[in-house]
């Protein structure tokens, strides 16, 4: 099936609030990305070390899809500083 990916978002659990997000237009099969630097996390009043809720929503566009079948996708989360 052609999925389209057209956003991932992180947000904040306890400000309520978008952390980062990334959207697209494209209606193609190509993957979205964003970085996370730390000094965004700053920005929001984390400090290092705390365990904090976070969320990751990804949405996508399915074309001719089948209706009450099952699709799934892959979604990779990296984090390359503790």
């Amino acid at each position: 099936m052609n999925i389209s990916f057209r956003g991932a978002w992180i947000r904040s659990v306890q400000r309520n609030q978008n952390i980062a997000y990334k959207t697209t237009g494209s209606l193609q099969n190509s993957p979205i990305s964003t970085n996370i630097w730390p000094s965004k996390f700053d920005e929001f009043g984390f400090v290092a070390g705390q365990a904090y809720d976070v969320t990751l929503t990804v949405s996508a566009t399915l074309k001719n899809y089948l209706p009450f079948e099952e699709y799934q996708f892959d979604v990779v989360l990296a984090c390359l500083e503790p």
